[in-house]
């Protein structure tokens, strides 16, 4: 179908519908997804969401799992609209938190090129 209609690639929205459950799992679903879009010279973008959230929560998308998927993703769509917690709402995001959200899934910038910013454009 993404050649059929002359799509550049896909985005795939997983981890967050799963609430971080069954990660092995989920991982080895989006290895093979990604082998076999990356294979057709397509684009393959993982939608994540933040590592933390206000207050230092920690989220469902840890550093770890960042670094098992980063070989089989073109890029990481990272959710940094979604601040607050749907148990805590609260206020929009602001620029600190989402800096730490990088930093926090790539220390040492060995892959921030990978890394696209879901901003926020409501509130």
């Amino acid at each position: 179908m993404i050649s059929q209609y002359s799509f550049d690639g896909i985005v795939l929205e997983l981890w967050s519908q799963l609430g971080g459950q069954a990660k092995p799992q989920i991982t080895s679903v989006i290895e093979t997804i990604g082998k076999k879009i990356r294979k057709t010279k397509k684009l393959f973008i993982l939608v994540i969401p933040p590592p933390i959230y206000a207050d230092n929560v920690s989220g469902m998308f840890s550093k770890s799992d960042f670094d098992n998927l980063v070989d089989s993703v073109d890029y990481f769509s990272l959710m940094t609209y979604d601040y607050s917690s749907p148990a805590k709402p609260g206020p929009n995001a602001h620029y600190g938190w989402m800096k730490q959200c990088v930093e926090n899934l790539d220390k040492d910038s060995f892959h921030r090129d990978k890394i696209l910013l879901g901003l926020n454009f409501y509130g």
